[in-house]
């Protein structure tokens, strides 16, 4: 379901989170933070070259915002893997592109510029997912795979609310061959220039959690695109790879 969303300078999230204070689930955009120059303004990814202060100080801005302590927050290094981490604990974890937190008070949080990000709350388990999608956790049913882990966990697919966030958009995400053939032809198309196709890596992730029986209803997908609206978003192919990083976080509080 495409629906309105909550939008103020810091970050977007889905209409199903507005006013319940005991959900965390956003993404946040480019706007109001310290970083300078290419990095303009709310840079969160310190691996970015910004300045490694400047970055901290914009993380701490945004668990300001949310009102979560930083000290509960759980991140990874991501590696486009389709590798999950399921915990209990904050920290940084090396080599995940998935994470799970199984405890409220914890918060799941991960790093995109381009690729799709995915959040998934089982609103009645309290156990919720931040999911980094980019073409190749894609290509890997990460989506699919980490919805796999919360229903062994015991969540079920009829309470869980998704998001699908902002990312590289269907008409902008131009892709040879070599990528095109690892997907699903339903979500590709042929772009106009000759030998290239166009992926649809939001619609892809959709169909990974309803075909383990996530209701559509329940799945809300973002409008935005971060190559076309990248006064809003960081896009690291618009920018040519130097660019800042945004965020996706979520959990109960």
């Amino acid at each position: 379901m495409l629906g309105l969303f909550c939008m103020n300078p810091f970050f977007i999230s889905p209409t199903w989170a507005n006013n319940q204070n005991q959900l965390v689930c956003i993404q946040t955009t480019r706007m109001g933070g310290e970083s300078l120059g290419e990095f303009y303004s709310l840079n969160l990814g310190l691996s970015s070259g910004d300045k490694k202060e400047i970055v901290l100080r914009n993380r701490q801005l945004i668990f300001n915002q949310l009102n979560i302590p930083s000290t509960k927050v759980c991140l990874a290094q991501q590696t486009h893997s389709d590798n999950i981490l399921i915990t209990h604990s904050a920290g940084v974890f090396e080599n995940y592109d998935a994470i799970i937190v199984t405890k409220p008070g914890i918060f799941a949080a991960i790093s995109i510029a381009d690729c799709t990000p995915v959040i998934l709350m089982d609103l009645k388990t309290k156990v919720a997912a931040a999911i980094h999608a980019g073409w190749r956790g894609t290509a890997q049913n990460i989506s699919y795979k980490t919805l796999q882990c919360m229903i062994k966990l015991g969540c079920s697919p009829h309470n869980i609310k998704a998001f699908i966030g902002a990312c590289i958009s269907y008409n902008s995400f131009e892709v040879g061959p070599e990528v095109a053939d690892q997907f699903n032809p339903t979500f590709i198309k042929k772009h106009q220039n000759e030998g290239k196709f166009l992926i649809d890596l939001k619609g892809l992730n959709k169909k990974q959690l309803t075909d383990l029986g996530l209701l559509t209803e329940n799945i809300e997908i973002s409008e935005y695109c971060t190559f076309n609206q990248n006064d809003l978003f960081y896009s690291y192919r618009k920018e040519k790879g130097t660019t800042g990083r945004m965020m996706a976080i979520t959990g109960f509080r």
